[in-house]
Order: structure tokens, then sequence, then C-alpha cells
């Protein structure tokens, strides 16, 4: 009986989680595709179900490909225009936004003199089981077959001849199923078409490294091969460049990005280790872009699959809404949540006293335990990416090296489907197209060393667990300072304001990063700004953080009698997590700021004002309120001042 509040709360936390889920938006289906010629291009009316606004329609034949946008009629209609010229046979399909894509239906296009019926000879002996191939020729008859018991006309698989309508309902059925088992085996034939042409385009490649020529199609496909070893958008700009940059590339697997970056980076980029090196002894290197082109891999043109990689002050915000939505961490903000509601509702209960003592042990030891069994990796996830993500304008330094995480979006160029299997199992995608290949190209420009630039600080970024020490006087937070021209010079950090805070640079790692330290005396309110000046040498440059952290709440114990005057009397307060300049004390209907707070935040000082009809024999109370919580603490009683 005792802990069924513990057990209440605690079995809440899988309903909220399940209240997070939503229900994904299901895949379309495509069920019948007819079309219209017109003078110089084809209408098609699809109908299926799933559909949404901005599907895009997808046309595949033999060395023939088109995507075109679509009108949305209904969740159950597309309407399409297709220029012409189109082949005689062709598949189309449905790809909603979110990258799902429907089943194939095979579509016949009629000659334009008139609409006359067409059957596949060629797609196996009178049978529906075996899926035609877009790789290989079709012929194609205008002649329907003898026997329209045997064959069926390509409309679905419903009888030919009128007569058939008195077909037995199983019959109907069984052709059906055998329709619907071609198309299944035709949208895998198509995806396979694409990693087989994938395929041809590397083998291609290879064969032009080592000197032999391959054989060319009559008509050009669309993946056409690369026309030499020398990518032409990775060259050097100029001879210096060709002597002294070397560029190096690794790939990370996805679940190893993850472990490095976050979980919501690895499952949605492909992460490549760069290295760039400067041996020049005259001049340093600055980096304007790095990038990664993946055309040779896909059998297209220098550049046209080229992407640059993400920098880092837009590809914070990945991690930043990741942190958010971790598992571990949206966890904890849950039973938190219940906490606070279940400490609010405490005074409202039958049984107060089992029930305080139960939300006591649930906020203090349950949840805490919670912290020590899964530690939050985040905040070093994203202290790792500031450190390893392309920054531009990085310069190098003469006879150095700097090794970059460059970021692709997987989406660019693989299906919702492909990104899932690379997150399983890396090598079935890199069967077909391997990143290890890639090329990385850097853009960049030999400089010569400026020395007399001020330190210019861009960000002050102190993670949200270390924040949190601000609470706690003569604790030790650690941060990161961002921006440009840190080396060249000794750099040392100092604080303008508040006075009882210093400051030291504990590692300079590079010409845009430098690694800190502040120490607090005295415990620091939410919102408060800390000023700080940079030095390099003689030179100087200045930032400011504002505290932003959620503190505890104040909780009041007792209140004890320090001093007295004629008009007023200065009392000790004692209990937990009070702050100069955020918690007040209330008495005799007045907010009172404490004068002197204990550095670990369990004691104040505060002189207040006697009321003029004081009465030594009247009962007061006091509380402590948490101005940033807007939280007020459980009454105590006030000595009596005599």
């Amino acid at each position: 009986m005792p802990l069924r509040p513990l057990f209440l709360a605690f079995f809440l936390l899988p309903v909220l989680c399940h209240s997070q889920s939503s229900t994904p938006q299901a895949a379309p289906a495509l069920v019948d595709v007819s079309v219209e010629r017109e003078s110089n291009q084809l209408k098609l009316e699809l109908r299926g179900t799933g559909f949404v606004k901005g599907a895009e329609v997808r046309i595949e034949g033999r060395e023939f490909s088109k995507k075109m946008t679509s009108e949305l009629i209904d969740s159950t209609h597309l309407r399409a225009q297709v220029p012409l010229p189109v082949p005689d046979l062709v598949s189309v399909s449905i790809r909603n936004p979110d990258g799902q894509i429907s089943n194939a239906q095979p579509l016949v296009t009629m000659s334009p003199s008139k609409m006359i019926p067409i059957y596949l000879a060629s797609v196996s002996s009178n049978s529906w089981g075996e899926p035609w191939n877009p790789l290989q020729p079709t012929e194609v008859s205008d002649t329907p077959p003898t026997s329209s018991a045997s064959q069926t006309q390509d409309t679905g698989g419903l009888p030919a001849d009128s007569s058939s309508k008195k077909e037995n309902a199983n019959d109907l059925k069984e052709k059906r199923e055998k329709v619907e088992k071609e198309t299944k085996k035709l949208e895998e034939l198509l995806r396979e078409k694409r990693k087989l042409q994938v395929a041809e385009a590397r083998q291609n490649a290879i064969r032009l490294q080592l000197g032999e020529s391959i054989e060319q199609p009559q008509t050009k496909s669309p993946r056409s091969s690369p026309s030499g070893n020398e990518n032409p958008y990775c060259k050097f700009d100029n001879e210096d460049e060709k002597k002294f940059v070397r560029v190096r590339r690794a790939v990370l697997a996805p679940k190893e990005a993850s472990d490095a970056f976050g979980r919501r980076l690895g499952k949605r980029f492909v992460v490549f280790q760069v290295t760039v090196e400067n041996n020049s002894k005259d001049y340093q290197y600055m980096i304007h872009d790095v990038s990664v082109d993946l055309s040779r891999l896909l059998g297209r043109t220098a550049g046209t699959y080229a992407f640059s990689t993400r920098e880092l002050s837009l590809l914070r915000g990945v991690p930043e809404k990741g942190q958010v939505y971790d598992p571990r961490n949206l966890s904890l903000k849950i039973l938190r949540g219940v906490g606070t509601v279940a400490g609010a509702v405490s005074g409202l209960t039958a049984f107060e006293e089992v029930y305080g003592s139960a939300v006591a042990a649930y906020n203090g030891p349950f949840v805490n335990s919670f912290l020590d069994i899964f530690p939050d990796h985040t905040p070093n996830q994203l202290n790792r990416l500031s450190d390893s993500a392309y920054v531009a304008n990085t310069v190098i330094g003469k006879k150095q090296a700097r090794v970059f995480a460059v970021f692709v979006p997987q989406s660019l160029f693989l299906t919702s489907g492909e990104q899932g299997e690379f997150w399983k199992e890396p090598t079935k995608v890199l069967a077909w197209l391997d990143f290890r290949e890639a090329d990385v190209c850097v853009d960049g420009t030999f400089i010569t060393e400026v020395t007399d630039l001020s330190p210019l600080v861009t960000a002050v970024v102190i993670s949200s667990e270390e924040a949190q020490k601000f609470q706690k006087g003569g604790s030790e937070i650690k941060g990161m300072l961002t921006g440009t021209r840190f080396g060249g010079g000794k750099l040392s950090l100092t604080v303008d304001s508040p006075s009882d805070v210093t400051a030291e640079i504990t590692n300079a790692s590079s010409d845009s990063q430098a690694e800190f330290k502040l120490t607090i005396k005295q415990p620091i309110a939410p919102n408060t700004a800390i000023n700080l000046t940079i030095h390099k040498d003689k030179l100087s440059g200045t930032a400011s953080y504002s505290t932003a952290y959620k503190p505890q709440p104040p909780s009041l114990s007792a209140l004890t009698l320090k001093s007295k005057t004629d008009k007023s009397a200065t009392f000790t307060a004692a209990g937990t997590n009070f702050l100069p300049g955020d918690t007040f004390l209330n008495v005799f209907s007045k907010a009172v700021s404490p004068k002197a707070v204990s550095a670990d935040g369990v004691s104040f000082e505060a002189e207040v004002a006697l009321p003029s009809d004081y009465d030594t024999k009247k009962k007061y109370v006091a509380t402590v309120t948490s101005k940033s919580l807007a939280t007020t603490s459980s009454a105590v009683d006030v000595p009596a001042v005599k």
C-alpha cells in the first residue's frame, strides 16, 4: 500500500512515451493506369490509394527514365502529363514526398493513329509468373492470342473475351494473385536495375584506369561512363597546390559516426574523415570548401553529384534537435515531469505522509540512479562535432595537417529503404555504391600569416550538464570558445563581471576553437551575464555568455533569529538550493532578497523590517520563492522577535 503512488508514477512512463509516437503515413499503392495520347504528350490517369500532394510519377523503360510532378485529384486519383516520345512498353510507379514508393504497374502506349490492344508475347509461355525485364528487348504484338482461355490481355488480369465473364470466381482470384506477384517482381527488378547500372559504371571506370577500352552503347545512356582517370571537378587551381597540398579520406561506418557525433547525424549523413596536408614551409593554406563528388561512382559527368560538406554552424542544428529527442534524454524529461506533477498534488491526497515520502524517493534516489545508469553523451558529442566539423576559412599552418569530418546527406542520393540498409548492413550498399572510392575535393588558397589581428569570439558554448553547476559555489564549469584568429600568440581569458568568477584557457587547439574553464565562488542565478575578455599577447577581444539552465527549486527547513533592532530583525534561513538574485524570503507579507548566501546554497541571512503592528504572541510563517521557476516552498514558523 505505501508504494502504490510510486508504482503509479513509474507505470505512467510507458503511457507517456507511447503518446509521443505518431502513426506513419501509409505507402502509396498503384492499382490502375489509363492513358490518352494527344499530339505531343500522353495524359495519364492513375488510381490507387495513399496519394499525397507533391507525389512524383516515375516512368522507367529500356534506356528510358522520366520523373514528373502530378496533379492530385484526391488521395486515390492522380493526373500527369508525359512529353513524347515514350517507348511502347514502360512501368509506372508513384513516389510520395516522404520517400515511400508504390508498386509498379506496366503501361502500354498506343500508336499515334488510334489506340489498339497490345499483347505481350515475350513475358513467358502464357504465364504471368515471369517478370518483364526492362533491361532486355521485349517483343510487342498487336495480334491477340488465339486462345482467350489460356492468355489474358494487359488489363490487370481481367478476361479479354466478354464470354469469359462467366469464369469461376476462384479462377479470377488466382489470376489476380499472379498479377500481384508479377508487380512485386517488377518493382524489385527496377530497384536492381539501378544497382546494376551503378556497378557497370564502376567497372567501366576501373577499366579506364587500367588503360582498357570500353564498348560504348549506340544510344547514350543517362548514366554514361566517365571520360578519363582525372576528375576535372577536383583539379588543382595551380602548381603550388599540386605540389604542396595532399588530401586523404576514409569513410566512417554509420554506427561509428553515431557513436562519435550522435544517432541523428549517424542515420542521416554519410561521414568521411578527410585529412588535408599543407607541406609548404612558406605559406599557410586557407580552406574555402570541402566537397565529395560521387559522380564517378554513379557514372555521371564530374561535378554532377558533388556535395559540399555541411558547415559547422548549420550542422549543429541536427544534433541539437537530436539532443532533445534522444531516447535517453526524452525518458529523463518524462521521469522528471511525472515527479513534478506528483509533487504538486501531494497535499491533495488522503495519505499525504506516505505519498510525500514516496514522491521524495522517486524524485531523489530513483531519478538520480537513472542519471548514473544512463549518462548523457550528447554534450560530448556536440563538443566533438565542434572539434571535427569543417568551419569556413579554416587555416592550416605551415608544414601541418588538419583532420575534418565531412558530412553528406544520404537522402540526396539514397532512397529511404537504401538508407535503412546502409545503417543495418553497410557492406550491402558499398557493394554497388562504394563511398570508399568517392572523390574528395578541397578548394583553398595559400596565404601569408598575419599576427596583428585581434581574436574574434563568435560563440561561447557550455553544455547543459556543465551549466547546471552554476547553482553550486566552488564549481568548475568547462566550455568552448569558437571564432577566428585564435592562433599566432598565447591566449588567455579574464572575466570582467561578475567579480567572483575567474577564467582560464585550458586548450587552444586551433585557430578557430579554444577550450576554457570558469571557477565560481558563489552560486550564479540563471540568465546572469558573464562578460569575458580574450587576450592574444597585446591584442584582445570581448565575449558574453548568459547562464542558461533550470535550477533545482529551493526548500526552506528552518528560520532562526540572529539579531534584532527596534524596527528590524536579521534571520538565518536553512534549506537547499538557495541562489543569490533568484531566491527571495517571503515574510511579513514582504519579499526580501538575501544579503549573504552560502557557497553550497544551504543557508542565507536576510534583514527584515518588522511590521508596525507586530505582535510577539501572534504566529507568523515564512516561505522562499524562486524567481526563475516561479515556485514557492513549504512554510515554516517565524521565531518570535523579543
